[in-house]
């Protein structure tokens, strides 16, 4: 399992040979957490369990950093590598805001007193 960081994205990746694209899930906890878990099929885990005795799992849960796009959240899935990105939520620097007008008049015998 690996994690890299850009200035616009989080990347999880995580290496899962013999896993077929139709037994992955995945899913965001409370907007905080990702969660990565392969569900093998009925006749497959039947299969795995078979040929040496152990089923086949994998099951990762991680805490997402603040400020992502939960809503933008991709996977691919390539040749038993899974990649997972999760884009960083950007918020626009607000413009600065200039004041118009004189303001209250100053009068000059009233700053002398």
């Amino acid at each position: 399992m690996g994690w890299e960081e850009t200035a616009a994205v989080h990347l999880f990746s995580a290496s899962l040979p013999g896993v077929r694209k139709e037994e992955i899930r995945l899913k965001v906890e409370d907007a905080r957490y990702l969660v990565i878990r392969t569900e093998m099929a009925a006749a497959a885990a039947t299969a795995a369990k078979e040929d040496d005795g152990r089923r086949r799992v994998f099951d990762r849960k991680f805490q997402l950093p603040e400020m992502v796009d939960v809503d933008g959240i991709s996977a691919e899935y390539t040749h038993g590598m899974l990649t997972v990105t999760v884009p960083r939520m950007h918020t626009r620097a607000r413009p600065a805001v200039g004041l118009l007008g004189a303001g209250p008049a100053r009068d000059s015998a009233a700053w002398a007193a």
